[in-house]
């Protein structure tokens, strides 16, 4: 292997063993405990509960959640998700002339009429560059109209930056993908499914991929 691909690997190596070392817990409700007190990669949840809001009285809170991923029906958003009461539910009319019919709680800008998202979204940027391909297919800064030259410009700007982005996402998946390989041959070599950080303090490197591999998931 490459050593820099190597070097890049490892340096996501931690990040990517994380699932290894926690899922071997099997601890219930260990998305919401903390790393120090229970040694579960949780977010904490139940130590905020008990150390940072004790005894202090609630105040609602308007949060807007400009992300992907909101479940409304989820059994802690449910009963506080935001309402919007000058708009009616289901007609297809803008009540509130804000831009957007039926807006009941927020807006989803990457879903459909029917209300579902979309399967696979992707980056501003990519949409943009779909954009306009077709619209300067063949165009180049020496043809392109006088009134249209702004937005060429702007097109192969972002083309560019694309372009660049898409080599960084390749290299760093050829980077992940080497980790991986050299982590499933260490898993298989210690012959636990859900190996654990013990497992791995004991088990004999015999390369130094190994060694690399080793040193990455113990940090």
């Amino acid at each position: 292997m490459n050593k820099n691909i190597f070097k890049k690997l490892l340096s996501l190596a931690l990040v990517a063993a994380l699932p290894i070392l926690s899922s071997a817990q099997q601890k219930a409700n260990w998305q919401n405990l903390d790393l120090k007190n229970d040694t579960t990669f949780g977010i904490s949840t139940e130590k905020a509960y008990k150390e940072l809001l004790k005894g202090k009285k609630s105040t609602p809170v308007i949060v807007a959640v400009l992300d992907g991923g909101v479940d409304l029906n989820h059994e802690d958003l449910k009963r506080v998700i935001w309402t919007n009461k000058k708009e009616v539910t289901g007609n297809g009319i803008d009540d509130d002339k804000n831009g957007y019919a039926d807006d009941i709680h927020g807006w989803n800008f990457l879903g459909g009429k029917d209300g579902k998202s979309v399967e696979f979204e992707t980056l501003e940027l990519t949409r943009l560059v779909r954009r306009d391909n077709a619209r300067f297919a063949g165009v180049t800064a020496s043809t392109v109209a006088g009134k249209d030259r702004a937005d060429y410009e702007a097109f192969v700007n972002n083309r560019t930056e694309l372009e660049k982005q898409l080599g960084t996402a390749k290299s760093d998946l050829e980077g992940i993908t080497g980790f991986k390989y050299y982590l499933d041959l260490v898993v298989k070599k210690i012959g636990k499914e859900n190996p654990t950080a013990a497992d791995f303090t004991a088990f004999k490197a015999a390369t130094k991929q190994e060694e690399g591999i080793k040193a990455a998931v113990l940090g």
